[in-house]
């Protein structure tokens, strides 16, 4: 196994809302109220975080809070809540998911006549490798036998990569794992991993979400021989 600790990570994920919201009247103003009240505990909330933008149809309708002023935001749809925390540093991550989890909880209290049926998360990780092993080297295992010698006298360097996916047999979800060399790190991976929920249990909550993409993040990393470590949260 070869132990990698992450250095600058993304999240996001989208919620799907059943039944989809198609009267909007009074929705933005409560969505901006639900934040203030459940997130003002967590982070500084100012008036000039919220935004609402309109649109010619449904799917164009958004009510936003963009977390202190920043990329970071939650915004609500017609069909789905949705989380976009780019750029965290490992020291982020409690307070990510504490924030994903109280607005999750407190949605549900806002708006009782709509329930979850689906999640769709995903993570883009840059992590460093932590003892003497090289980037390069690792990801030579995953080489094409013959790519160094298919573009005849044009010289090429080859950089191996390597993708796969996996379903539950239960169809409880399916995911899509791409691991290659990080172009922000001398000696580093990078992990784009999607992960689907395609039915959740209308019982279940943001915890057991968590729990199930802790699973599918660790089987996709032990299935690459690496022992991957993503904050402390």
């Amino acid at each position: 196994m070869v132990s990698v600790a992450s250095r600058r990570s993304s999240v996001r994920a989208n919620v799907t809302i059943s039944p989809i919201i198609i009267d909007w009247n009074g929705v933005a103003p409560k969505f901006f109220s639900m934040i203030h009240d459940a997130l003002s505990g967590e982070v500084a909330i100012d008036l000039s975080d919220f935004n609402a933008v309109a649109g010619t149809n449904l799917g164009e309708l958004i009510a936003r809070y963009s977390i202190l002023g920043s990329r970071s935001n939650i915004s609500l749809r017609a069909d789905n809540l949705s989380f976009e925390f780019p750029s965290l540093v490992p020291g982020d991550v409690e307070l990510t998911l504490r924030i994903m989890e109280t607005t999750v909880t407190a949605f549900g209290q806002a708006f009782p006549g709509h329930r979850f049926s689906a999640v769709q998360a995903g993570l883009f990780d840059h992590a460093e490798i932590l003892d003497d092993k090289d980037a390069v080297d690792y990801l030579a295992r995953y080489a094409i036998a013959g790519v160094d010698h298919a573009f005849g006298n044009v010289k090429t360097v080859h950089q191996p990569a390597v993708r796969f996916g996996a379903t539950a047999a239960d169809g409880a979800w399916r995911a899509n794992c791409t691991l290659e060399k990080s172009e922000l790190l001398a000696n580093g991976l990078f992990m784009n991993l999607d992960v689907v929920l395609p039915n959740v249990d209308e019982g279940a909550g943001f915890r057991d979400w968590l729990d199930c993409f802790r699973a599918v993040f660790d089987g996709c990393a032990n299935a690459l021989e690496l022992e991957w470590s993503i904050g402390n949260p």
